[in-house]
């Protein structure tokens, strides 16, 4: 994958609701296990608006850089993540 095609950092939703005409083919979950069984380094933010401890064990032991839970200030929350995230990239 040449440089132009990196992405730097990916943010799911735990479950995605299907929309209209959006087909939903996969879990934030499905999602991460594969990216990290086909050794894609780039960090995964999991978002989730129902946490459950079980969701936030398998997100971080899938290599979850994060596990957000949606909240009035996520907007906020998720610059502040991306940032440090994109940071860590830079410095690794």
């Amino acid at each position: 994958m040449g440089e132009r095609d990196h992405v730097p950092v990916v943010v799911l939703a735990e479950k995605a609701q299907g929309a209209g005409l959006l087909v939903v083919v996969a879990t934030g979950l499905e999602l991460l296990e594969h990216a990290r069984a086909t050794k894609i380094r780039t960090p995964f933010i999991l978002m989730t608006a129902v946490p459950t401890m079980a969701t936030a064990i398998e997100a971080v032991n899938l290599g979850a850089y994060r596990y957000v839970i949606k909240t009035d200030s996520l907007v906020e929350d998720l610059c502040t993540i991306v940032e440090g995230a994109l940071k860590e990239q830079t410095e690794s």
